[in-house]
């Protein structure tokens, strides 16, 4: 059971500390030797790859943890050197472009497979020395299963191992709830962040107001810009209607009357706590 993990930061770095657990044979690969050597010493990794043949030649699975606008291209460059009856798969969040692109890059490669993935799990922070092995226990991973079902059962079984509960659905089911339970608060922190920032450019004091409810909004708007902007690049169409709907929901409940505004809140409540 070796796997190549291809982008050794936080979901890379806690995915191959999970594996190696479990009795998985983890290799890392990437652009920062320093980074990979770093992530070798904190136990994320068994070895480090210097070339695409290093990482892919003995590799079982492949998967590929690094931005979703840079995963086909990352797969490109190893589908040469992958050996027969492997698979790739990904940790992007967004998954309908990533499916098409890998369709077509692995044409010529009939001996390969992919499977989409999606842990959700995660933070604000990067890097492998945030990674952590529990980073997985208990969170969803989605499953796009686009391959015969031996590679999807393998994928499933890694994640498994890593501690996830795996469901499975297609990429464009994905992407379209994605876009309202993750793509848009992370666009929503990053919107409110924006606009306070400008006010308390014009006015300090915007500062010392800061407090509980903003900081938990804003929370997210520190994640990985590389990351980001791929999936809100990828996955456009949906984080625009997604918005769309939210614009029109916020803007329904401020126009509720004030003689019904506490029933309509106090409903709301309820339901938050059901969940």
């Amino acid at each position: 059971r070796r796997v190549c993990v291809v982008g050794v930061g936080l979901i890379g770095g806690s995915l191959g500390m999970a594996l190696r657990r479990a009795g998985y044979r983890v290799t890392g690969f990437g652009r920062n030797a320093a980074r990979l050597q770093r992530a070798k010493r904190l136990g994320a990794i068994d070895d480090v790859a210097s070339t695409e043949r290093d990482a892919a030649s003995d590799a079982d699975i492949v998967v590929l943890c690094v931005p979703v606008d840079r995963i086909v291209p990352a797969a490109r460059r190893l589908i040469p050197f992958a050996k027969r009856g492997a698979i790739f798969t990904d940790v992007g969040s967004a998954k309908a472009d990533i499916a098409r692109g890998m369709a077509r890059e692995l044409r010529g490669r009939r001996d390969l497979s992919f499977v989409g993935g999606h842990p959700l799990a995660g933070s604000e922070r990067s890097g492998v020395d945030s990674a952590r092995r529990d980073l997985f226990r208990g969170a969803t991973c989605v499953i796009t299963p686009t391959a015969p079902n031996a590679a999807v059962s393998a994928v499933r079984r890694m994640w498994t191992a890593a501690g996830a509960r795996c469901l499975e659905m297609n990429p464009a089911e994905h992407d379209e709830l994605l876009a309202l339970t993750s793509h848009l608060p992370h666009l929503l922190a990053f919107s409110l962040f924006s606009l306070v920032s400008r006010v308390a450019g014009r006015d300090r004091r915007v500062r010392q107001l800061v407090a509980g409810s903003f900081r938990d909004m804003t929370r997210v708007a520190g994640s990985d810009p590389d990351v980001w902007s791929g999936i809100f690049s990828s996955n456009r169409s949906a984080v625009t209607a997604a918005f769309r709907a939210f614009s029109a929901a916020a803007e329904e409940l401020n126009d509720v009357p004030a003689r019904a505004l506490r029933a309509r809140l106090a409903r709301l409540a309820r339901e938050k706590k059901s969940w």
